[in-house]
Parts: structure tokens; C-alpha cells; sequence
């Protein structure tokens, strides 16, 4: 199994991004992204990474061939080194099963010497998970809906913070303070770092 995430498919942001270094599935593949996709409203209908991928295709498809992480089960003897300090899971996918959290866990138990944050809007199976999430191990739960931060009754204490897309008029209208797009992620940190509070990031919509 370390073979297999060693050449899946890592990638080296530019933009926001840039010097930072991420894993992830594709949204191309996935039946949870393609829902969001039809809703009105939803940040997922207004996806970069939708766009991006179909764009670059090579890209797509190397990213659809980490699905093995959603099945396959990462033992700790097995997990790979990342050479990282900030490290970020589902830039351009989701969460999909349980076995995809639990195998992201127990990379970021192998390498405590990094911080992993992983993002996703799959509330329904952090309310599911049971198990113990290690310290290095940061979630981002990003809100579903433009201008409504989503709801993190039952999982407050699993999530480091909320991140949530707003657009002109509702920043203006309820004075919503934007805390998230002035800076590189690599000079902000705000995701990958830990807090005792709940961290809230606002990001203007582009």
C-alpha cells in the first residue's frame, strides 16, 4: 500500500496555493460531488476544481486513480514519509467512505511531525466516525451553500473550523467579515494550524 500512495497522484499547488502540497480523489468520479453539482446555490455549482480538471485532463485522470483510497485499508506499518510540514488532503475531491477518513488518520499518525488538514462537506460521516483523530490531524468543514455557514452540531469538538464562500451583496448586507483570500495559504495558516476555538474562514466569492 505505500507504493501505491507514493505514485498516486501529489500535486504542487500554484496560486493561493502555491507552496503547498496536496492528495486527493477527483470530483469527476464522485457521486457526492455530481449531486452538489445540481443544486442551486451550492459552492459546488460554481466548482474550480470541476473546471480545472476538465481542462486537464491528464490531471483528471491521474486523480481518479487515488480511489484505491476510499476501499483499500493503509495499515500504520505501511503508511508513506511525507516530506512536509503543511499538508493538505481533497484540494480537488471529497470524502467518499469511511475506510478514505480512517486511511487519511492514519498517514497523519505515521508523520507527527507535519499538520494535515483535510477539507470536506461530508458532515454526515464525521457524525459517523467513532474513533479517536489524531493531533495533527486538522478538519475544515466547508459550508455547502453561498452564504450560509453550514451547521457543526455533533462534530464541534472533531472540527478545527468552518469555511464558508460568501458573495458581494451578503458580505455587504450582513457585514461578514472575509478572513480568507488576501494572503498565500503557506503565509496565512489559518486551516493548518491549531486553535482552542472553532476557527470561522469567510472567503469573497471569485
Amino acid at each position: 500500500m505505500k507504493a501505491l500512495f507514493i505514485k498516486g497522484m501529489t500535486v504542487k499547488h500554484t496560486a493561493k496555493m502555491e507552496s503547498m502540497v496536496s492528495f486527493s480523489t477527483s470530483n469527476l468520479v464522485n457521486t457526492f460531488c455530481e449531486k452538489m453539482k445540481t443544486i442551486e446555490g451550492s459552492i459546488c455549482k460554481r466548482c474550480f476544481a470541476n473546471n480545472q480538471l476538465k481542462m486537464q485532463p491528464s490531471t483528471a485522470k491521474k486523480l481518479a486513480a487515488n480511489d484505491w483510497v476510499k476501499y483499500d485499508v493503509i495499515k500504520k506499518k505501511d503508511a508513506p514519509f511525507i516530506n512536509a510540514a503543511y499538508f493538505r488532503f481533497e484540494a480537488f475531491g471529497e470524502l467518499s467512505t469511511m475506510q478514505q477518513l480512517e486511511n487519511y488518520m492514519t498517514i497523519a499518525k505515521n508523520n507527527k511531525h507535519c499538520n494535515f488538514t483535510l477539507f470536506t462537506k461530508r458532515a454526515d460521516l464525521l457524525r459517523a466516525f467513532s474513533g479517536k483523530k489524531p493531533t495533527n490531524f486538522l478538519i475544515m468543514l466547508s459550508s455547502p451553500m453561498i452564504n450560509k455557514q453550514a451547521e457543526a452540531d455533533g462534530i464541534s469538538d472533531l472540527i478545527h473550523g468552518v469555511f464558508t464562500v460568501y458573495d458581494k451583496k451578503c458580505v455587504k448586507d450582513k457585514e461578514i467579515k472575509i478572513n480568507c483570500g488576501s494572503k498565500k495559504c503557506i503565509d496565512c495558516l489559518l486551516c493548518y494550524k491549531k486553535s482552542k476555538k472553532l476557527r470561522v474562514i469567510n472567503e469573497l466569492l471569485k
